[in-house]
């Protein structure tokens, strides 16, 4: 109980009132980070959506689904990957990235994240893709 107590609390504490739609997160971000790197869209995509899955989707018992999103488009080389806390009556963003190729192999990426608590995502994400880096850093 005290496990699924201290959960909530850290989920609540990393959304805070996170924008309910993914261009909210765009348009109302506290921050954003950018890179650009020497690869296919597609592979970058796939470098960010599999850990991002393993650290944070999931759900409580009583408390709210965490969902990791992700879109790739392939009319357009773009990709988005969408970070979703789905309550009961209510869904946030709390982060979003996008990723847009350019070139026939180089991408660029932007985190956007809502709150301070989401401020090392664009740095975790850097190491996912220019690493190979798994791990869930310090925001899971």
């Amino acid at each position: 109980m005290v496990r699924m107590v201290a959960s909530l609390v850290l989920v609540l504490s990393l959304v805070g009132c996170a924008p309910a739609t993914v261009q909210g997160v765009r348009d109302d971000a506290s921050g954003r980070a950018e890179i650009d790197v020497e690869l296919n869209y597609q592979e970058v995509y796939r470098r960010i959506i599999t850990p991002a899955r393993a650290c944070f989707q999931g759900s409580g018992l009583l408390g709210p689904q965490f969902i990791v999103q992700g879109d790739v488009f392939t009319d357009v080389p773009k990709a988005e990957i969408a970070f979703v806390i789905a309550g009961t009556f209510s869904s946030t963003h709390p982060a979003v990235i996008d990723i847009a190729g350019f070139g026939p192999s180089r991408t660029r990426i932007v985190s956007h994240y809502w709150s301070r608590g989401w401020a090392e995502i664009g740095s975790l994400v850097e190491r996912w893709v220019r690493e190979g880096y798994t791990g869930c850093g310090p925001l899971a």
